[in-house]
């Protein structure tokens, strides 16, 4: 009987639960605002870390790193309270610590996170000159590198209107002179061991320049397992729009059409320092992401005059090793047919993808696992243009259900599925709009649910099974200046269930 219920047991829609974290802070605080949008959030080791963007001025932010401490996947964190703690250090560092109580686990006592913030600090490289600073921007791209949660990666991005590539800095972060990166194809690789920036060689292929400078665009680091020749691994990146300086105009705007660098894909080896050109996207991707040794592209699906504007699912799979990835025809993207029935596996007759999100920008797109190789994109907020050209923000969060991970509980479930279900998919590749569950928020005055917002910063968290987001625009042209963390509910993150 319960081997018929798992069986049986849907896959979608996913229940999340949404808790919201902010940073109280008095009047006078001695710290750049979280307040901003056009910024990064890269998670390393359950520490959100904060890099650039636009502040509620329209300033871009100073080049610092922001780090918070995120809660456990055990926690339940209660509404933050208004009280805080500021402490300042004295260390060669110069970090502002807040403490953020209310935080709560179900069967212990309250414990605490913690807010860092490191100002913008220039270090000399005494062997080229430089000074090691990433220069102040917004709509970058930022991952994390390794396993071991010690390594942030930045690439490309905005500078403020009337500046050039890169401008050096001094001990405050101001700009002295204008150099050559900023938003050009340099990688900046930040320590939170060491505290300390490093910019990574490497801007051609064999010779030949890589592409101009791009902002909003996406980069993911992996590696191969088997591969020792490059224990480093590699970066991946996936479009972005050409050009390194922000101006007043539009934010939307570009072309789904191929072509240029909104459709490029690269690859950049960490061990040989050099790029390689990988095959061009089939439409400019409007939000992307990897997970299983795939990248994930969505963009706006060609227009039949059938329905209305859908959001076309691309990915390309990056094979197990640099020898597989070498051999001809081996990188192909593939676009998922919207009449897709658990890809192709022979379960009848093609049946619809269901109804899906709107194409959109500024939204985010973040792997989700509900554990045993059930595996989830999260597609976020976002906002899109409508015919009149007024920008329509969302709110609402999909999830678009994966293939089940080779060889788990979930790939048998959905081989059993086939054999005593035939007449039901398995649901891969099956949108559906996420059933938020409620939590309980202490007082009324608290907000439950992020609200329709774009331009934030998200990336997953809690080993997979969260996702987290944090600032953005709001649909009153507000800049936020709060966090979300979203999780599975109820008995989608129940261990013991295998759906």
């Amino acid at each position: 009987m319960a081997e018929a219920v798992t069986i049986a047991a849907p896959t979608h829609p996913l229940k999340l639960s949404l808790t919201r974290l902010s940073v109280p802070m008095p009047a006078g605080t001695p710290r750049p605002a979280l307040a901003r949008s056009h910024h990064t959030l890269t998670v390393l080791s359950n520490k959100a870390f904060i890099f650039g963007g636009i502040d509620a001025s329209g300033t871009p932010c100073p080049p610092g790193i922001h780090t918070l401490t995120l809660p456990t996947s055990e926690a339940t964190p209660n509404p933050p309270s208004t009280a805080t703690e500021i402490a300042s250090s004295s260390s060669s560092s110069s970090t502002t610590t807040t403490t953020l109580p209310g935080v709560q686990e179900s069967t212990a006592p309250s414990t605490s996170s913690y807010f860092i913030s490191y100002p913008p600090y220039a270090l000399h490289d005494d062997a080229t000159g430089e000074l090691l600073l990433p220069c102040a921007r917004s709509d970058h791209a930022a991952c994390a590198r390794g396993p071991d949660g010690r390594y942030l990666l930045i690439h490309g991005g905005r500078l403020a209107e009337g500046h050039g590539h890169q401008a050096s800095h001094d001990d405050d972060g101001n700009n002295e002179n204008e150099d050559d990166d900023g938003g050009s194809n340099r990688l900046w690789q930040w320590d939170a061991s060491l505290l300390r920036w490093t910019r990574l060689p490497g801007m051609t292929q064999l010779g030949e320049s890589m592409a101009a400078p791009r902002w909003g665009h996406w980069i993911f680091w992996d590696r191969d397992e088997a591969d020792e020749m490059n224990p480093d691994g590699f970066v991946i990146l996936i479009g972005g729009r050409p050009g390194g300086a922000r101006s007043r105009k539009s934010e939307s705007g570009g072309t789904d059409e191929p072509g240029g660098t909104e459709t490029q894909a690269w690859m950049y080896d960490l061990h040989s320092g050099a790029w390689t050109a990988l095959p061009a996207l089939p439409a400019r991707p409007l939000a992307a992401a990897y997970m299983g040794r795939r990248v994930y592209a969505l963009s706006r699906a060609a227009e039949d005059g059938a329905c209305a504007a859908r959001t076309a699912v691309h990915f390309l799979d990056m094979r197990e090793s640099a020898v597989q990835r070498e051999k001809p025809g081996a990188l192909v993207w593939t676009t998922v047919p919207a009449n897709s029935r658990s890809h192709g596996r022979g379960r009848g007759q093609g049946q619809d993808q269901g109804p899906g999100p709107e194409p959109r920008e500024g939204g985010a797109l973040i792997p989700l696992t509900t554990g045993h190789g059930r595996e989830y994109l999260v597609y976020l907020l976002g906002c899109s243009e409508n015919p009149s050209g007024e920008t329509r923000f969302h709110s609402d969060i999909w999830t678009l259900q994966l293939p089940a991970r080779k060889h788990s509980i979930a790939s048998a479930v959905d081989k059993l599925r086939g054999t005593f279900m035939p007449h039901r998919d398995t649901g891969e590749f099956r949108w559906a709009e996420a059933e938020i569950v409620p939590t309980e928020q202490g007082t009324g005055e608290e907000k439950a649910y992020p609200g329709p917002r774009a331009m934030f910063g998200a990336d997953t968290c809690l080993n997979g099974r969260g996702v987290v987001l944090w600032g953005g625009i709001n649909a009153n042209g507000e800049t936020e200046s709060d966090g979300w963390l979203l999780r599975p509910a109820y008995g989608h993150a129940d261990h013991e269930r295998a759906e």
